[in-house]
């Protein structure tokens, strides 16, 4: 076994304990919906109604078809009637943010 990142020495029979870990901040769901929002502001989207959680970008401004994006905590949902203005919003989506494509939804409750 190797120590974890950043512990300079490494004792054999240690157990290591995460002391903060992503998911048990409570304030890092918060602080990454703010960054999305910003990012999707700075890219032309703006919020649907009264949802801060929900996104859109209607057509002839940066892609020719309208995008909508639906986030809950770290997932997303896309919709684009244009396959391949969705397949360009993905992947400038994921150099900005590290992620996976899961691929086409099947069912979604919500």
């Amino acid at each position: 076994p190797s120590h974890p990142p950043g512990c300079e020495e490494y004792e054999e029979g240690i157990v290591y304990e995460v002391l903060k870990p992503l998911y048990g901040i409570p304030s890092s769901a918060k602080a990454l919906a703010l960054t999305l929002s910003k990012w999707f502001k700075g890219e032309g989207f703006s919020t649907v109604g009264f949802e801060d959680s929900v996104w859109t970008q209607p057509a002839g401004g940066k892609y020719d078809h309208s995008i909508t994006v639906s986030a809950h905590i770290d997932d997303l949902l896309i919709a684009c009637g244009d396959l391949r203005t969705l397949d360009a919003f993905k992947k400038m989506f994921l150099t900005r943010f590290y992620g996976t494509d899961e691929g086409a939804v099947d069912q979604y409750l919500g």
